[in-house]
């Protein structure tokens, strides 16, 4: 796949998957997701230099449709699962407090998570958002900033009452 990957990297393939997504493609969102799974470099240049996770930020408060989000949050979650170099970049971009905020605001019950889309995998919007927070836990500096946003309460409430992730 990484042969694949750079070729990719190497057009203006990924310029053009940005401003798509940008403009609420689930679709080039999900395409980015596949070109930046297991390739750091590949996150690094979609997550810093097209300033993907602003985007995300202003997504979230401007009501873009449910699978944008869900494909945007998927996103998300593999450029910090694979690149630790973006951590600092979700904190500096302020994402992490606003996804959190509307976790909290959307996925409180059961019924609200179980009866909202769910994606080729199986997974909701707040299972990628979840997955997101996850994975950006694994860096020590994260971790303070995650339990002084509220992340431990939020993740503890969804595990009360959810099933699955």
């Amino acid at each position: 796949m990484q042969p694949a990957q750079a070729k990719v990297l190497l057009g203006d393939v990924v310029e053009n998957l940005c401003a798509l997504a940008q403009e609420d493609s689930a679709e080039a969102l999900y395409a980015l997701q596949a070109i930046c799974f297991r390739n750091a470099s590949a996150c690094w240049k979609v997550g810093n230099t097209h300033n993907m996770f602003g985007y995300f930020r202003t997504m979230c408060s401007a009501g873009v449709d449910e699978p944008v989000r869900c494909a945007a949050f998927f996103l998300a979650s593999t450029l910090v699962a694979f690149n630790e170099d973006l951590h600092r970049v979700v904190a500096k971009s302020r994402f992490t407090p606003v996804l959190l905020q509307m976790l909290q605001n959307k996925c409180q019950s059961t019924k609200d998570c179980d009866v909202d889309l769910r994606d080729v995998r199986g997974l909701s919007e707040c299972d990628h958002g979840l997955c997101f927070i996850r994975n950006l836990s694994q860096t020590p500096a994260q971790i303070k900033l995650l339990v002084a946003s509220g992340a431990v309460d939020l993740c503890g409430d969804f595990l009360a009452t959810h099933s699955g992730v």
